[in-house]
């Protein structure tokens, strides 16, 4: 998965969605992203809260959506590590 398909799909699971200062929190995961040095480290910053935050939804984003997207490997399983569940 490139960068552009990432900011892609955290753009959309988080579109509407402010943090609470009132801004956009695309913002928050687009900020994490810069701050990291590998692809996999930025794609893992601005994917970290897709699948928690889409849970609710009525087209939730999980694990194998990220994976049919393109997502693998160690960013992957980061996203999956920072995912809190329900337990």
């Amino acid at each position: 998965m490139d960068i552009e398909t990432a900011i892609g799909i955290a753009l959309r699971a988080h579109t509407g969605q402010t943090d609470k200062a009132g801004q956009p929190y695309i913002l928050h995961p687009l900020r994490l992203m810069l701050r990291m040095e590998t692809r996999d480290e930025q794609l893992a910053a601005v994917l970290h809260d897709v699948v928690e935050d889409t849970a609710g939804n009525p087209s939730p984003i999980g694990i194998a959506d990220l994976m049919d997207a393109g997502l693998s490997g160690h960013a992957l399983e980061a996203v999956r590590l920072l995912t809190k569940d329900e337990g």
